[in-house]
């Protein structure tokens, strides 16, 4: 047993050769500022109690980072306790097992340190003997699947039986920990594009962190950006975001375009506007609007109108339930409601009061604007066979261009192009 004098030389030798390894310190899960500040409270209340542990043989820290830090901080002395270990990989399993045996972790962060047990294992077995190609393909598979059989082999036993191992110590089962495997690769994989959001990255669910582990290292950088500004995202919501921000950021430039003179010989001074209505329930997921194209509000689609003629004619296409926002729409733009039109789909939709077979072609104008010659005033029933989703009928544009053929037209939010028609949309090319 060192005496007194002994150990306080111990502590100040330590406090100046201790070193601190970033992969190892990754291990050890960050406490909250809560936490911190508690265990810093501890210690200076209780005094310095449990050794800090040291790899023996390269004086690096194994346990107490964050001890350490307060003890550093507050000019604290602390006592170290050394261990004998043969290498790295058994330096980092000891401080995996040693993780493992604290009780206040999570189910995220157990499953990676098992995860990290078994790769490090299977690394010393002489790892994966598949091709690159093959092995990349395998190991990011979803969470559910854990492969199937293929002939047994010396190196495939290996891997069997630490499998077996780890879930015999640690009470689980070996697809679990083969599960398990995948996540920490996952984790590894996503901290080495983003390594300043590592606590970010474990809280993941499993299943997320698997499948963000595929994208491009840039489009994981934005993912996890995005979950770090709005914690309560999913990677799947927060893809979803980041693609909705892409468009808008096109549809704005597209916008910019139509703007410029040198682009587009005369402005237009007739608009065909088809708003991506976003509605605020539907019955089940599968009939969402959305997985037709991205939705917006009226308050996102506020500043999409582009600049057109002082004079200018606008037809507004709305749904039953969507009436409010379509006038609310025309006024933000600038435009004076007139009358409407209604197309009859002559097939029977779907609708919580009524099943909609029916949609309104707003008329909504904007300084001086004549309304077509008596010949061309055709009856407020347009009547065509609704096809697919959201297609708006040929007899609808072929009315517009024989009423108002001597306007520059342009359509809003359009699916495809139309000769003689000026277009803005997601999925014009």
């Amino acid at each position: 047993m060192l005496t007194p004098k002994e150990e306080n030389e111990k502590c100040h030798r330590k406090e100046n050769i201790l070193k601190i390894d970033n992969e190892f310190k990754k291990l050890i899960d960050s406490p909250s500022n809560e936490e911190l500040e508690g265990l810093e409270k501890k210690i200076l209340k209780e005094g310095f109690r449990e050794p800090l542990m040291v790899w023996q043989e390269t004086d690096i820290l194994l346990d107490g980072h964050n001890r350490l830090g307060i003890c550093n901080k507050n000019s604290l002395e602390y006592t170290t306790e050394e261990i004998s270990l043969p290498d790295r990989i058994a330096a980092i399993n000891w401080i995996i097992n040693n993780q493992l045996s604290k009780r206040n972790l999570s189910l995220n962060q157990i499953s990676y340190l098992r995860g990290k047990r078994y790769n490090l294992e299977k690394q010393s077995h002489g790892g994966d003997r598949k091709s690159e190609e093959v092995k990349s393909r395998a190991h990011y598979e979803p969470l559910i699947k854990t492969g199937e059989k293929s002939e047994s082999s010396p190196h495939n036993d290996d891997l069997i039986k630490t499998s077996e191992k780890i879930a015999q110590e640690t009470n689980v089962s070996r697809p679990t920990i083969e599960r398990d495997a995948k996540y920490a690769d996952a984790i590894d994989k996503i901290a080495e594009v983003v390594p300043d959001k590592i606590e970010t990255i474990k809280a993941l669910p499993k299943v997320d962190a698997v499948f963000l582990a595929n994208k491009a290292p840039e489009e994981q950088t934005k993912i996890i950006e995005t979950i770090v500004n709005n914690p309560q995202q999913t990677v799947k919501k927060a893809i979803q975001g980041i693609k909705q921000q892409e468009k808008e950021a096109d549809y704005r430039q597209r916008v910019e375009e139509i703007k410029r003179k040198d682009i587009v010989a005369e402005l237009p001074d007739l608009l065909l506007v088809d708003p991506p209505w976003k509605y605020d329930f539907t019955e089940t997921n599968n009939r969402k609007i959305e997985n037709q194209y991205q939705t917006l509000s009226v308050i996102e689609m506020k500043d999409h109108l582009p600049e057109t003629k002082k004079d200018c004619l606008m037809f507004m296409w709305a749904t039953a339930p969507k009436l409010k926002e379509a006038f609310e729409l025309i006024d933000l733009w600038g435009y004076s409601y007139k009358t409407h039109a209604i197309w009859d789909k002559q097939m029977i939709g779907s609708g919580y009061w009524f099943r909609g077979q029916h949609e309104l072609l707003l008329v909504a104008t904007k300084g001086n604007v004549s309304p077509p010659i008596v010949e061309n005033r055709v009856s407020s029933v347009f009547e065509e066979k609704r096809t697919k989703h959201s297609k708006k009928p040929e007899c609808v544009y072929e009315w517009i261009e024989k009423a108002f053929g001597d306007k520059i037209k342009l359509e809003m939010y359009a699916r495809e192009r139309r000769s003689g028609w000026l277009s803005l949309g997601d999925e014009v090319e």
